[in-house]
């Protein structure tokens, strides 16, 4: 038999009210003395606070939902362990639904979160240039992580991806490489503009040429860094090092290079023999820390 407010303020000969206002946290003034009475008894009671008729009073659930475009993508989970964490110290419980890139899925996502009691909803990797008719009518606040798409929007959490590639070309300039191969994303994306911007104008800063035979186009899978990889060994003037726009394609990369060592199309250094020649890739830098050879990141909060 659950244990209602009436039968703590019984137990401790208080109001219910005086009850309610300790265990609800309320602004209410209550002496402290009282408050540590109520809570103690409550505990001893076993007594657990009906949430949904709390959110009927306060029109608080203290529940956010979180809308993430792909689980599977390495990126993606550090980000919202990062918010659940945060959530939960908090005091809110969290939602998370995935929309796998699809307009359409992401906003059913919206409305199935909007049919229940959420205080807000955040999205992680958010990529489609529209937004909710469904969600602007709410008026539910809500925040964007790392959208990929247009120009920055109300809101917003960003990494500052012109600056991050940046140091990653620095970098690999300040270990004497001045033939740097950039696998970059989708070439529609803002984030990838703004990346090979950063990596275009630090070339420039240091006097080395653009040259557009180093740029390969990626998607941000395996595949496509091992296919950018195999079209930088083919060149006549191979780069030195290699900078990717994630972790995915600069693993990719490793792999190709590794495959052509092995059938002798190119010669690596012995385990013994030092080497200045890198994969840098900027993502969550947590993400394949065992490769071999190992992948240097720029952190997303660089």
């Amino acid at each position: 038999m659950s244990v209602k407010l009436e039968d703590i303020a019984k137990e401790t000969g208080f109001s219910i009210s005086t009850v309610s206002r300790v265990l609800s946290n309320s602004n209410y003034p209550v002496s402290e003395q009282i408050r540590e009475k109520v809570i103690q008894v409550a505990e001893t009671m076993g007594y657990e606070p009906n949430i949904a008729a709390r959110s009927l009073r306060t029109d608080r659930t203290n529940t956010i939902g979180i809308i993430v475009d792909d689980f599977l993508s390495p990126f993606t989970p550090p980000i919202v362990r990062g918010i659940q964490d945060y959530l939960n110290e908090s005091g809110f419980l969290s939602l998370v639904v995935n929309s796998d890139w699809d307009p359409d899925q992401e906003q059913a996502a919206i409305k199935a979160l909007l049919s229940r009691p959420v205080d807000g909803i955040i999205f992680v990797e958010y990529s489609h240039q529209t937004t909710s008719d469904v969600l602007e009518r709410s008026n539910k606040p809500r925040v964007f992580v790392h959208r990929l798409f247009g120009s920055p929007i109300k809101n917003s959490v960003v990494p500052d991806d012109y600056h991050g590639a940046s140091l990653a070309t620095e970098h690999l300039i300040n270990l004497s490489h001045q033939r740097i191969g950039y696998i970059n994303g989708p070439e529609n994306w803002h984030t990838c503009r703004a990346r090979l911007s950063g990596y275009r104008d630090t070339l420039a800063s240091h006097n080395l040429p653009f040259d557009t035979s180093l740029v390969q186009p990626g998607d941000w899978e395996l595949e496509s860094g091992y296919a950018a990889a195999k079209n930088f060994l083919n060149l006549v003037e191979r780069p030195t090092a290699i900078f990717a726009a994630n972790d995915l394609m600069a693993l990719g990369a490793i792999y190709e290079i590794q495959d052509a060592a092995f059938v002798k199309r190119v010669a690596l250094p012995k385990p013994s023999e030092p080497s200045k020649s890198r994969t840098l890739e900027r993502s969550s830098g947590e993400c394949y820390s065992t490769s071999n050879p190992r992948i240097d990141s720029i952190l997303s909060g660089a």
